[in-house]
């Protein structure tokens, strides 16, 4: 599957730019901007998010080919490739699947060891929205609470809901599809093959509990080069740590 793109700077090795679960390639927009001048980055929308095709079943196998198809329908190849959270999943199953397309590896907050199935609750409530009935997005904002506690993340995730023209809202993500597959792209990264090769950079929020001793020693079997940086603040890493985030990547992108 073909997966839309944004295309932001050019030079340099490009980077493929790959979102967590329910966002899209807009979060990583700030890196692709402090890195316009000397790298072109791809902004991908994963499948079933943002604006590129739905359809199940939602597999990291399958997300990680449909990004292999795109990159090299772009004529992009070998490219360093950043994932967050789901896309860090998704970046790592590309490496081990085609490490010819990979030519380093950035993960942000996200290591190959499975992920507990935390947005069952959310995601029933964002199905519980009265689309038809919103004159404005914000009004959406109140049924998502119980489940999201932080403002910020339910405003992030109101970000998925499209006006129409006849009036009322829509879920621009596969909010159905990913309900149903959402534990199977959360489990273990597939430890497929021979290990990867390249450089591999792991940016830990020292807040955040995603990543484990348990998962790091997981993730060093597949990616023996792997190199961590444990920032301030939280999974939000590239958020919460911006500045220092955005000079880790930028360095590890011109590192041999």
């Amino acid at each position: 599957m073909k997966l839309f793109v944004q295309t932001l700077g050019q030079g340099g090795t490009p980077l493929a730019c790959l979102h967590g679960f329910l966002g899209s390639g807009d979060n990583l927009w700030p890196l692709a901007d402090h890195l316009r001048a000397s790298h072109r980055c791809l902004l991908v929308d994963l499948r079933g998010h943002g604006r590129s095709p739905h359809g199940g079943p939602y597999t990291l196998e399958g997300m990680a080919d449909d990004v292999a198809e795109t990159l090299a329908d772009a004529g992009v190849g070998p490219t360093a490739v950043l994932g967050h959270s789901l896309g860090g999943k998704v970046a790592m199953a590309l490496a081990l699947r085609h490490p010819g397309l990979v030519e380093r590896l950035v993960l942000a907050d996200i290591t190959m060891a499975k992920v507990p199935p935390v947005f069952t609750v959310l995601l029933e409530d964002m199905a519980k929205v009265p689309l038809a009935g919103l004159e404005r997005r914000e009004q959406a904002e109140p049924y998502l609470r119980d489940a999201e506690p932080l403002l910020a993340t339910r405003r992030f995730l109101l970000k998925n809901l499209v006006a129409l023209p006849e009036g009322g809202f829509r879920w621009r993500l596969d909010l159905e599809g990913l309900t149903r597959d959402h534990p199977r792209i959360l489990d273990a990264v597939p430890a497929e093959g021979s290990p990867y090769p390249g450089p591999t950079l792991l940016i830990h929020g020292r807040d955040s509990t995603i990543v484990t001793r348990e998962g790091l020693d997981l993730t060093r079997r597949s990616f023996p080069r792997l190199e961590v940086l444990d920032l301030p603040g939280g999974h939000w890493i590239h958020v919460d740590a911006k500045d220092a985030f955005n000079a880790a990547v930028e360095a590890f992108l011109g590192k041999p």
